[in-house]
């Protein structure tokens, strides 16, 4: 901002301060510091310079305007040509903000320079000086969706496509924004059989208790999918959905078929005893015959949802529901580690080589490892007493520890404790005693951090034998991912499955182990079992 006349000099100028804002929507996944070391910021902290290829670091103590975050900006990655190669999920969406100071070049043209995301140019001869002058913070930010396992961004500043010196970056942040269609655990046509749909396959109602069907063949405004809509199950009556505990998006499907007036039904709908619709009343809201949706977020304990629809204390006539949807609340993943190895894509994601950690040593086997396609994920390993500090933004996440016994083969040989953030999650853990050896298992755990690392110690504890050890790690913003429940084509109950505590020596050709860690494709698991939990049996979900 200048005044007299457009003219820049010091008695002239007045200073604005922006503070870019954070994304509405979206988990801070990476906020790095481009050519510095980790410095906390009015937005959080950023972790130190890496994920980089090429390139040199430079740093001044000249202060920056337009910023309260002076430090952030005084430090660069600049070359001809560098990269960075962020591990993500694929398939998702992503926001990248780039953070920009110019502390060299003292005049426009000076600095020139292109940034490609994923192979698309996202800034075409950038010129910042030209943007907002010298020692000024702005920023820059686009969306991008990651096809493979990395996040690729590449600045260049060739003198063939109107480069002028080198390109540069103060600091970057990454945040996930999710997959734009959320996957459906259970789908079902209330009051009918099973429907194709505009949105995916409704399974044949079932897993109610009570009420009755009704169907019409009239017309249905607000949707393309009217046969969806033309049945219902009316009444008082429950559903008793069968699906791994975890968080879940519920959608109730509406539209009134008998009455045409306000008032004349009114009823209210419960999800885990929890009231979510209260005297509610679809003509009130979108008229007769017209479609509408009603979503509310819930919680699943006892592996079984449970959907209440009653008259309720302002009940008129009976209550109704054309159609149910679950959908997963997916996790996004914040950091996948492969501890002892180099980095490695596996069928549920690409993990990161192995870092942020303090003491311990590695080791590697060839061995084949039962209860996992990702052999490789669990042939390598951390072993002794160490610490991973891991930066991430603060914030509520979900931490899933991978373990496989390469060395021992009784329990009883090796015993180790784990702590969260100081707080026990894992006590005398033993590997063989869970699974047996060479087999892969999964430990998760919810943690909150408020300091910008997530620290977890592997320690021998009161009770260790041998030395502690983990195979991969991995850090998720939400509650841990589950397998999806496919919808039985019938209306029959789903059974319980047992399966008999016992150490498993189960090897890939003959069956699988007691533990299995979790599906990573829900979609590509069609059959699963549940298995009950009184001694001397245990629950667990299995993927054949």
């Amino acid at each position: 901002m200048t005044d007299n006349g457009g003219l820049r000099s010091p008695a002239s100028q007045t200073t604005l301060i922006v503070n870019p804002a954070t994304p509405t929507s979206g988990t801070a996944l990476y906020r790095i510091h481009a050519g510095g070391d980790q410095v906390t910021t009015s937005l959080g902290p950023f972790a130190a310079d890496r994920y980089a290829s090429g390139g040199t670091t430079f740093t001044t103590d000249q202060p920056i305007a337009g910023t309260q975050d002076d430090a952030l900006y005084q430090t660069e990655r600049y070359g001809n040509a560098f990269s960075y190669a962020f591990p993500v999920s694929r398939g998702q969406q992503y926001q990248v903000v780039l953070h920009f100071a110019e502390v060299y070049a003292t005049q426009a043209g000076q600095r020139v320079f292109d940034v490609a995301a994923e192979g698309n140019k996202v800034l075409d001869n950038y010129d910042i000086y030209s943007k907002v002058g010298a020692y000024t913070a702005t920023t820059e930010r686009f969306t991008v969706t990651v096809a493979d396992d990395e996040l690729n961004l590449d600045f260049s500043s060739l003198a063939s496509e109107g480069g002028v010196d080198n390109a540069k970056v103060s600091a970057i942040e990454i945040y996930a924004l999710g997959t734009t269609t959320p996957t459906a655990v259970l789908r079902l046509n209330a009051g009918s059989g099973q429907l194709t749909t505009s949105v995916g396959t409704f399974a044949a109602d079932q897993y109610a208790a009570g009420g009755s069907v009704f169907s019409t063949d009239q017309a249905i405004a607000g949707t393309e999918d009217d046969a969806l809509y033309q049945t219902e199950r009316y009444g008082r009556f429950t559903y008793n959905l069968p699906v791994p505990n975890g968080q879940y998006t519920v959608k109730l499907h509406f539209a009134e078929l008998y009455w045409n007036s306000t008032g004349q039904r009114v009823f209210d709908v419960a999800a885990e005893g929890r009231t979510v619709l209260n005297t509610y009343d679809i003509v009130k809201k979108v008229g007769p015959l017209t479609a509408t949706i009603e979503t509310f977020p819930v919680t699943v304990n006892d592996g079984q949802l449970t959907l209440a629809f009653t008259p309720g204390t302002g009940g008129v006539d009976q209550p109704k529901v054309s159609a149910i949807e679950v959908l997963e609340v997916a996790p996004t993943t914040v950091l996948r580690l492969k501890a002892g190895g180099d980095a490695l894509n596996t069928s549920f994601g690409r993990f990161a080589a192995d870092q942020f950690f303090a003491g311990g040593s590695d080791f590697a086997t060839d061995q084949p490892i039962a209860g996992t396609e990702d052999d490789a994920l669990y042939q390598t390993e951390r072993y002794g007493n160490f610490v991973y500090s891991l930066p991430v933004p603060n914030g509520p996440y979900t931490v899933k520890l991978h373990f496989a016994e390469l060395y021992w083969s009784a329990p009883g040989q090796r015993l180790f404790d784990v702590a969260a953030e100081g707080a026990s999650v894992l006590r005398a853990y033993d590997i063989v005693k869970k699974v047996g050896p060479l087999t892969a298992t999964t430990e998760t755990f919810p943690v909150t951090v408020n300091d910008g690392v997530l620290s977890l110690a592997f320690a021998p504890g009161a009770a260790g034998v041998d030395q502690p050890k983990v195979s991969a790690i991995e850090v998720l913003s939400a509650d841990q991912a589950l397998p999806a429940v496919a919808a039985r084509s019938s209306a029959s109950p789903w059974q319980p499955f047992l399966w008999p505590n016992r150490r498993s020596t189960a090897t890939k050709s003959n069956s699988f182990p007691t533990h299995l860690p979790m599906a990573a494709s829900p979609s590509s698991c069609p059959l699963l079992f549940r298995v009950k939990s009184p001694t001397p049996w245990s629950l667990h979900w299995a993927r054949l």
